[in-house]
């Protein structure tokens, strides 16, 4: 039994009178949760977190069981696109969908001890990462130039920046010729 107790203020206008109601509270059988903290991963990365020490589960009277023999599942995901995630005895894993992407996703997952269930939310936090410019020199492959003789290159329409708009793109040029 887990004490607890309220605390109770009565008041008619002119005098106050203060106590509290204490109970016993015994568990009702039932997987219980600790709060879980927000889950950080890169984008284009992954990470996984055993459940366990997050779990405990009692019988209908209160005498305390086996977290690990508790059962968890995935009931939702709020972000499919951003994140994709899988459970493996009581190891959470969530992998990013891609490597350019980055935001929030919620978790829901239940827990359940063969008579019993309870679930929780697991908040995903997939952190942006800078990733440098891209420049496509497909076009450019059999590209001859005359010894002597001056020629352009429009590279600026080549570059992509996934992370920044293209005309924020710096560009230095350097050559060894």
């Amino acid at each position: 039994p887990i004490p607890r107790g309220i605390f109770i203020s009565i008041d008619d206008g002119e005098d106050v009178n203060t106590g509290m109601l204490q109970f016993n509270v015994i568990e009702n059988g039932a997987p219980r949760w600790s709060p879980i903290p927000t889950q950080a991963v890169f984008e284009g990365g992954s990470a996984s977190t055993i459940l366990t020490g997050f779990l405990s589960d009692s019988d209908d009277d209160g005498n305390p069981l086996l977290a690990s023999d508790l059962s968890l599942s995935i009931v939702s995901n709020s972000n499919e696109d951003l994140i994709h995630v899988s459970i493996e005895g009581q190891t959470i894993t969530a992998i990013t969908a891609n490597e350019d992407n980055h935001g929030v996703a919620e978790i829901v997952v239940v827990a359940h001890d063969g008579a019993k269930s309870s679930q929780t939310s697991i908040v995903f936090f997939v952190i942006n990462v800078n990733d440098a410019p891209q420049i496509d020199t497909s076009s450019l492959e059999g590209l001859t130039m005359k010894s002597g003789e001056g020629a352009s290159v429009g590279i600026l329409q080549l570059m992509t920046d996934i992370d920044d708009p293209d005309d924020e793109i710096w560009v230095d040029v350097d050559t060894s010729v």
